[in-house]
């Protein structure tokens, strides 16, 4: 019996890992994208105003985690229910997100937006940016697009892995 929960916690090791690369990926193009569409053009991104990085993480963050999260959890419901994956049980810290995808989305999207945005803003403060030159504000969109992914994809595969034992 042991050995049975050891290899379905194994295979669902492997698979946050893999999920998660799968999501830095994509989610480094989206970003690219949300840098690319808005800002062509422009030979400087400034910190505040319209068109400044700290009104661009707004829809950044919140899209980014909301697609995430919506894609990520009903593909992981159904490879559950199909048994390629088994269910594990949801982490105490996570048990708080709810069932419900679109509300358990918009949830963790209005969560790392209200907490990566001050941040942000605070790193660009601290660090006494003021403005980007378009080329390294696109790279730092990169970056970023893979490290919120990194951030959140595993959160949101642990308890989409446990759905099905609610």
């Amino acid at each position: 019996m042991a050995l049975v929960a050891d290899t379905g916690a194994e295979m669902s090791s492997r698979y946050i890992r893999s999920e998660t690369r799968v999501s830095m990926a994509i989610n480094t193009v989206i970003s690219g994208l949300f840098a690319w569409f808005p800002f062509q053009g422009v030979s400087t991104v400034p910190l505040w105003g319209g068109m400044g990085m700290v009104v661009d993480l707004l829809p950044t963050v919140f899209m980014i985690t909301l697609m995430t999260a919506n894609i990520e959890t009903l593909l992981t419901r159904k490879r559950v229910r199909s048994g390629e994956l088994a269910a594990m049980p949801v982490p105490p810290r996570w048990q708080w997100l709810p069932r419900n995808v679109l509300l358990r989305a918009l949830v963790l999207g209005l969560l790392m937006t209200a907490l990566l945005v001050p941040l942000m803003t605070a790193l660009f403060l601290v660090t006494g940016i003021e403005s980007l030159p378009y080329p390294v504000f696109f790279a730092y969109k990169l970056v970023f697009g893979a490290l919120l992914a990194l951030l959140i994809t595993p959160i949101i595969l642990r308890r989409a892995l446990g759905d099905q034992q609610q």
